[in-house]
């Protein structure tokens, strides 16, 4: 016999002699059956549990986080209150453009027809500086049409501006060294601007000085102010209110030319 037979007869010998606890091993394997399934079993809920947090975590965070910032919109600018131009305000948008070390005495102005819509608008002032008295005048009038350029002497310079708006440089001479420069600009709403220095206390006076003072080049700059407009800012017609008290005058306005008949009234220049 060699030495693997007889170590396979031992073994089966040894095993014939145990005695095998049937009772214990079912017990043990139910045990152990048990112990499998509870692991199952918590690890499902487990996972559950994990899933569960996982949906309520995106839910909170959609739930409490801020959605997309509106955009602010206040709405469109309103636009900002005019009022109808005075005599008042009309005399300051000049005043403005004069040079320094002027001075001005017998200020009046005043409009014909009721001011929110007038017939003529006008101011003027005896304008001094070292050459002496000079008439310095303006007119805002919504009647005359007429660019004509009349006078025994008159010499007019015509320019029509981008906008539409035509500006006429106008010079005219008469008796007694009498000169007047003019600056019209017709706007394209109707009224006609008129800027007027003379070289005389009065209109059509006796000359007092060669020149008026103001040159045709000064008085453009002054039409050509972006300010003149039918109505103007509240803060314009405010600050210029005391410069005189406005006259008043009916609707039916004596000036309705620019070569008015002598022997009836018209309004001062």
């Amino acid at each position: 016999m060699n030495f693997e037979t007889e170590l396979k007869d031992r073994l089966h010998a040894g095993v014939d002699d145990t005695t095998v606890d049937i009772d214990r091993l079912i017990a043990g394997g139910r045990a152990t059956g048990r112990r499998f399934t509870r692991r199952r079993r918590l690890g499902q809920a487990l996972l559950s549990a994990t899933a569960t947090a996982a949906v309520v975590g995106v839910v909170l965070s959609v739930g409490t986080s801020p959605g997309p910032t509106e955009p602010s919109y206040a709405g469109p600018a309103a636009p900002p209150t005019l009022e109808p131009i005075t005599p008042q305000a009309a005399w300051k948008i000049v005043i403005d453009h004069l040079p320094k070390g002027a001075k001005l005495k017998d200020v009046r102005g005043g409009h014909q027809g009721p001011l929110a819509n007038p017939d003529l608008l006008w101011a003027r002032a005896v304008y001094t500086d070292r050459g002496g008295p000079s008439n310095l005048s303006i007119e805002l009038d919504w009647k005359e049409t007429s660019l004509a350029c009349t006078g025994d002497n008159a010499v007019c310079t015509t320019e029509k501006l981008p906008d539409g708006k035509r500006l006429v440089l106008f010079k005219d001479t008469g008796p007694d060294k009498y000169k007047r420069y003019e600056a019209w600009l017709m706007d394209k709403d109707g009224w006609l601007l008129t800027v007027r220095s003379d070289n005389a206390e009065t209109w059509k006076g006796p000359g007092t000085r060669p020149e008026p003072p103001l040159s045709l080049a000064q008085l453009r700059t002054v039409a050509l102010d972006p300010l003149w407009q039918q109505h103007v800012s509240p803060d314009l017609t405010a600050a210029a209110a005391k410069l005189f008290t406005p006259d008043v005058q009916p609707a039916e306005p004596p000036y309705t030319s620019r070569t008015p008949d002598p022997s009836t009234s018209e309004t001062p220049r």
